[in-house]
């Protein structure tokens, strides 16, 4: 399993960041992903605002299709803001799409960030209508070519979502499972571990993760287990790509005190079979420099994460959920200290509320549940 490479990963970090960028362009979030080792991203061309699309190119993109995609840091939605098109891989097809996507989009997406006030971006806050328009008209940094990906199936189940992202609690963590548009859906009604798994990236490697993968959703039907389906990936390509995720995370993180910048998250939603590869169709990345000295004395627990034992995150997670108990009170005894609790409040009902108020309506619905049997946190 090939290394992820490290240096060309920081020098496309260190060149978005000389720009006064914070996160990367979607056909730099493809390069980044090549060098992985892990993920077959497409073939792509940038054709920045004020040029034309040429014959040549499209001399280095295969097959017999072309995507035209929008490049804006204010536009995070493009099919809303009609900025995906499809077509023949010929330049009148490509110059036809590209003129259409330049006078639509910012139009487009205009009438969507209206519509969805609370995603403005913070560059676009305050503006309406024609100023509105134009604002994204100016931003907007080119339309990108890329070699069409067939997929080798669609349907339910047959995109992945793969995503790294830093957190204060844990350090790196890695979350994978059904990916596409009924991602959120789907995750929500269906059982847990079944649409998503999650884990710290210093407690796991691709095979472990794996082997967490093998019961969702999205694993039964890549692999041609689920009812009516063929095996789409080879679980060997899974655990490659988990396995460059959790080394991206990793390595650009406060796990690795050399690290210029630290990925704040990577997702890449979807992912797709095609030719038997994983092939990212979109990505998002926000990056920023390491924290200062006084915040890199906070971050160096996150050096090494144990195994086992109390300082696991797993046991971490426990403790912070685990109810605190009283000095005194018995291991189990949080029925006897609720009892203790109620009794005090019905004999000091100054504080607030009346003998008839919510605290002793709560207290009595708690009495009818009975005995000692403690109650679910909400």
């Amino acid at each position: 399993m090939a290394a992820i490479d490290s240096a060309r990963i920081h020098d496309i970090l260190a060149a978005a960041h000389a720009e006064g960028r914070s996160s990367l362009f979607e056909h730099e979030c493809y390069r980044l992903l090549e060098a992985t080792g892990a993920e077959a991203a497409p073939v792509s061309r940038l054709i920045p605002i004020g040029e034309r699309p040429r014959a040549s190119n499209l001399e280095h993109l295969r097959g017999e299709k072309v995507v035209l995609k929008v490049v804006s840091p204010d536009i995070t939605h493009k099919t809303e803001a009609r900025g995906v098109r499809i077509v023949a891989r010929e330049i009148g097809a490509v110059e036809a799409a590209f003129d259409l996507m330049l006078r639509e989009v910012p139009e487009a997406y205009a009438a969507y960030l209206e519509r969805h006030a609370g995603e403005m971006p913070d560059a676009l806050a305050g503006r309406r209508g024609r100023s509105l328009e134009q604002r994204l008209a100016d931003r907007m940094v080119g339309i990108l070519l890329c070699s069409f990906m067939p997929p080798d199936a669609q349907g339910f189940a047959t995109e992945l979502f793969v995503g790294i992202r830093q957190t204060a609690e844990f350090g790196p963590i890695i979350s994978a499972g059904l990916g596409g548009v009924e991602m959120e859906l789907l995750a929500r009604q269906t059982r847990k571990g079944a649409a998503v798994v999650i884990a710290p990236t210093g407690t796991v490697d691709g095979g472990q993760l794996f082997r967490l993968f093998t019961g969702t959703l999205s694993y039964e039907r890549l692999s041609g287990a689920m009812r009516g389906s063929r095996r789409l990936l080879e679980d060997a390509i899974l655990v490659e790509c988990f396995q460059a995720f959790i080394d991206l995370a990793n390595h650009f993180s406060a796990v690795n005190p050399g690290a210029a910048f630290h990925i704040e998250e990577l997702e890449v939603n979807p992912f797709s079979s095609s030719g038997g590869r994983l092939a990212p169709l979109d990505g998002d990345r926000p990056h920023r420099p390491p924290p200062q000295a006084a915040h890199r004395r906070r971050d160096r627990r996150l050096r090494a994460v144990p195994q086992h034992g109390p300082h696991h995150p797993r046991q971490h997670l426990r403790r912070r959920l685990r109810p605190r108990r009283a000095a005194g009170d018995p291991p189990h005894g949080g029925g006897d200290r609720r009892r203790r609790l109620r009794a005090e409040h019905r004999r000091s009902p100054a504080q607030g509320r009346s003998p008839g108020g919510r605290g002793q309506r709560r207290a009595g619905a708690g009495g009818r549940r009975g005995g000692d049997r403690p109650r679910q946190g909400r």
